[in-house]
């Protein structure tokens, strides 16, 4: 309400002041009395206040002691004033027109005549009542700061997903993990716009009323605060949507559901648009975007987490009630502040607790946040846990507990291996449901979520960690294998150490875990064998394993994937054993395998660097499942005449004949076919050589070369071809280990492969690479990145040296590179010239025959062995030959003096 200025002559413009005031208003309460309409600066006032204010529901008129018809159709007093106005010479008529059209508009709105009231006082309470009722949700958050904290920007965000301004009906989603404060900024959005609507209706946790009590009060309580009716009758669900849509279906509404976890809730509360009025903006919040997907809600806002700022400010208003931290309280508050890790509900909940505490109680309740989580946080975070289906339950404790930050790939196949049906999807739903997260196609998980779920496998069996699904932590491994406490309760164990370390278990360790699905153990080296492996086993990873064989008892039948690494094995078992799920095999670096088993169904089998001295004795043309097969560093004495089955695979016509040529076996005179995998995307290899073949038809001096692209318009190409030669620029000791980088840079995005080499003579690095591998393109850019940004078509190929370690100098150079761009009728001619380059005795044999392999020897002799996780890590798998559908980053090792063209063969899908 605005008081009059006393010192303002009637007739005078409003001062600029009261029209900001106006403006700023959220509410204008106007009391038309019989002399109203007299006033010129009154009608003013009221034409500023209609058009500032055009939300009907911001205005409240209060017809004292006149008629509200008298008002609307300008008789009585209010006639006889506005006819005075018109016939002063003072007032423009258009100005006059204006007046009348804001009294219409006002007296059709609803409010108050006091000739419905005994008493005054009675008028005044049903006012102040009403006005409350709109006002009164601005006064409840928006003095808090602690809750504002990072929530500015956010707003603004969200707003843009309401466009408030857009004459349409519009559902926007706020999705996020629990604790992230999702409810807390939609009250915020809630109690900042609600007056700008026709009714509105906040409805708090969904989730758990509908749970208890069904749809029927949900409807009923929105019904309620839309309509400002109290006795709204709701006898079924299915009246009440009814009802919902018949009163709202016309009117400009604003609704929060807040904490929605299943889709019914959405069908029974808001459904579909039309059930709505033009204008309205149906708000929901849930951590499980598919729910929002299966609506059709496009408009989706997800809440992340707090900055460290942000983080440190709320956690300090919080224990100190300041906006710093205290000096004597800095370390240890950085610590709680990492604990929670961004979460709004951790940083209150944490730091309202120890508000008033002393340094010693500080400390003790961060020692005991160590040993299990706090209880409120924990309950919150586990509702999510709890709406899962059982499958989804075991796949997402196995992630939390054992397969954090692993390649998404890696994780469902492991996850496959051990039996679990439909992994993939159940992954996305976990992702959905604000459960994990992706980082780098890596699977990952908020610390405080992995915490909870390290509780719920801790309270299967609080005191005694053999009572447990699933072993993770040293100390508790160590205790049940120790002392041989396991049960039938174990599905999984996990221990991969950073540093290798000696231990003593009982080899009867493993005899009650009938259930043991997956079994990991890395570097650990043990003094005995286990005596006894479940045959539940699925998933084996035994890195550095004790015995000569695996456990007599042992049955594999439900095994899928076997690996043992850096193992004492010489042979995995005696006699004959069913292994119809076994898919990989892993032997590499086990010193004493001197045999391999029968891999005829396998998909992936390692034996590199091995005593393998053969091939098993089934004839490998028979091995339809083969995809990968490693056999690098290994002195193969009779290879077989073919090392690449040829029955399971199939490849595009005028690709596959690219790449099959002779490649020869020292001391061997018949040539050994190295055929490809058909649906090859690129394929490297290093050979011995000193020159590069005449074919390469645009060769430089240097290590770069550059090469002009045909037009969009020719189809006929299908790749490239490079080669690069290179060679020791001095002698080469034994620890010195060189990388070649393969690289071309175009338009700012680059394609990078390297090769980790050790020779004593020149070799020949030969990479094919498809057109389509080539040019895949960068992640998130459309379709014609390429043709928008090539202007001259000129690629630059380079070709980098540099030591393995940073510290040493390159002891190898790039003499000379070529490239060629290959078309679907050049396959003829490279085959001929790989198969003549190959025979020509004083080029090619010469190069392999005379090649120094016992300085060679010297090198892979002295080359420090390590496991095929830190050649990916570092130097990629080992081999001098390798292929597969993508190589963004693949490294090869040059080991075997007497086998060249042996190797690593990828499946596409592997």
């Amino acid at each position: 309400m605005l008081p009059d200025d006393p010192d303002l002559e009637r007739g005078t413009d409003i001062n600029p002041e009261l029209l900001t005031v106006i403006e700023q208003s959220r509410f204008a309460i106007i009391v038309l009395s019989t002399n109203y309409a007299t006033s010129s600066w009154c009608l003013r006032e009221l034409t500023h206040i209609v058009q500032s204010m055009k939300e009907k529901e911001r205005i409240f008129p209060i017809f004292y002691d006149v008629d509200p018809s008298d008002v609307r159709h300008q008789r009585g007093s209010y006639g006889a004033a506005l006819v005075n106005h018109e016939r002063n010479c003072e007032e423009e008529r258009e100005e006059v027109l204006e007046w009348r059209n804001a009294l219409k508009k006002v007296a059709n709105l609803a409010g108050w005549n006091s000739k419905d009231y005994r008493y005054d006082t009675e008028l005044i309470k049903k006012i102040v009542d009403a006005v409350w009722d709109k006002a009164h949700p601005s006064f409840s958050l928006l003095d808090s700061s602690e809750i504002l904290v990072g929530l500015d920007i956010k707003l603004k965000e969200i707003d843009l997903l309401l466009d408030r301004n857009a004459n349409d009906v519009r559902f926007v989603g706020i999705w996020g993990m629990g604790g992230m404060g999702k409810t807390t900024l939609a009250r915020l959005v809630y109690e900042t716009i609600s007056h700008n609507f026709e009714g509105s209706s906040f409805l708090a946790n969904v989730r758990e009323v509908y749970a208890t009590h069904g749809p029927v009060p949900l409807q009923k309580q929105l019904l309620s605060n839309i309509l400002r009716e109290k006795n709204i009758q709701v006898y079924n669900a299915h009246s009440g949507f009814t009802m919902i849509k018949r009163c709202l279906c016309n009117k400009k509404v604003l609704l929060i559901l807040d904490d929605v976890d299943q889709s019914d809730q959405l069908e029974m509360l808001i459904r579909e648009k039309d059930c709505f009025g033009l204008g309205s903006r149906i708000i929901i919040t849930t951590r499980d975007v598919r729910l929002l997907v299966e609506h059709g809600i496009e408009k989706v806002y997800e809440v992340m987490r707090l900055s460290q700022d942000e983080a440190l400010y709320l956690f300090s208003r919080k224990a100190f009630r300041k906006d710093d931290l205290e000096e004597d309280y800095l370390e240890l508050s950085k610590n709680f502040i990492n604990y929670a890790g961004g979460l709004p509900l951790a940083l209150k909940t944490l730091g309202s607790f120890l508000y008033k505490r002393s340094r010693d109680e500080w400390k003790s309740a961060l020692d005991k946040l160590t040993q299990a989580p706090d209880r409120k946080i924990f309950q919150i975070l586990k509702i999510s846990y709890d709406g899962l289906e059982e499958m989804q339950k075991k796949i997402f404790l196995d992630v939390a507990c054992f397969h954090k930050s692993y390649d998404k790939e890696e994780v469902i196949e492991i996850l496959d291996s051990c039996g679990f049906v439909g992994t993939r999807i159940v992954i996305h739903v976990l992702i959905e449901k604000s459960l994990l997260f992706i980082s780098n196609t890596h699977l990952s998980i908020h610390d405080l979520i992995q915490e909870m779920a390290w509780e719920i496998v801790r309270q299967e069996s609080f005191d005694e960690p053999g009572g447990r699904s699933r072993l993770w932590l040293h100390s508790d491994i160590v205790h049940v294998l120790t002392n041989n406490t396991g049960t039938e309760a174990i599905e999984g164990i996990v221990l991969c150490l950073r540093e290798f370390e000696a231990a003593h278990w009982n080899p009867e360790a493993f005899t009650k875990m009938c259930k043991l699905k997956l079994l990991k153990i890395n570097n650990l080296s043990l003094s005995l064998g286990p005596k006894y492996l479940p045959n539940s086993l699925r998933f084996l990873e035994w890195s550095w394993y004790p015995s000569k064989c695996l456990p007599p008892s042992f049955q594999p039948n439900e095994l899928a994937q076997l690996s043992l690494q850096h193992s004492k094995i010489d042979h995995l078992w005696n006699g004959i054993k069913y292994m119809v799920k076994l898919k990989s095999i892993d032997l590499s670096y086990s010193e004493n395998l001197t045999r391999t088993p029968d891999f005829t169904e396998f998909f992936e089998a390692f034996f590199n660097f091995t005593a393998v001295e053969q091939m098993p004795s089934s004839n490998i043309h028979s091995m339809a499942s083969l995809k990968e097969l490693d056999m690098s560093g290994i002195s193969m004495r009779d290879p077989p005449s073919s090392l690449v089955p040829v029955k399971n695979i199939e490849l595009p016509r005028s690709w596959h004949s690219f790449f099959t040529f002779g490649l020869f076996p020292r001391k061997n005179p018949h040539p050994v076919s190295l055929e490809i995998p058909h649906s090859l995307k690129d394929f490297r290899i290093v050979i011995p050589g000193s020159e590069i073949p005449e074919w390469f038809s645009n060769q430089s001096v240097g290590d770069s070369v550059i090469e002009t692209l045909p037009s969009d318009s020719n189809s006929k190409w299908v790749g490239f071809a490079f080669c690069a030669l290179f060679g020791p620029v001095e002698e080469i000791s034994a620890a010195e280990h060189n990388i070649i980088s393969f690289e071309s840079k175009w338009t700012g995005v680059s394609y990078h492969i390297d090769v980790v080499i050790d020779v004593a003579s020149d070799h020949l690095w030969l990479i094919l690479l498809s057109r389509e591998s080539f040019f895949k393109e960068p992640t998130g850019i459309p379709g014609t990145y390429w043709r928008e940004k090539c202007y001259d078509r000129k690629i630059r190929f380079h070709f980098e040296v540099e030591a393995f370690n940073p510290r040493e100098k390159t002891w190898v150079k790039v003499k000379n590179c070529g490239v060629r761009i290959l078309y679907e009728q050049d396959a003829e001619e490279l085959n001929r010239t790989m198969k003549q380059y190959s025979n020509r005795n004083n080029s090619f044999y010469e190069d392999v025959t005379d090649c120094d392999f016992d300085k060679s020897n010297k090198v892979q002799g002295a080359i420090t062995k390590r496991t095929r996780e830190q050649y990916c890590n570092e130097a990629g798998p080992s081999g001098i030959g390798s292929f597969g559908k993508e190589s963004s980053a693949s490294k090869e090792e040059l080991k075997d003096p007497n086998f060249i063209g042996g190797g690593e063969f990828r499946h596409p899908e592997a």
